[in-house]
């Protein structure tokens, strides 16, 4: 049923994760002394998670290529 428009949903999700990649290493932060966004750790969490979700919808998007091999 939602199969045609797993192209839409995919370049959906590519451009979600662009803007998140943006947002984690490019754009400076603008924070004030004190903020949690002001710690390192809390960035450096954000990006293990980051990565961590990344891999896991590598994982799920390309599932439908590699399920033929499981059978």
């Amino acid at each position: 049923m939602l199969e045609p428009l797993q192209p839409v949903f995919i370049v959906a999700t590519l451009a979600f994760m662009g803007f998140a990649v943006h947002r984690l290493y490019r754009k400076p932060r603008e924070c004030e002394a004190g903020e949690a966004c002001a710690v390192p750790a809390v960035l450096r969490r954000q990006r293990i998670a980051f990565w961590i979700v990344a891999a896991i919808i590598a994982a799920m998007a390309s599932f439908p290529l590699l399920s033929p091999l499981l059978y």
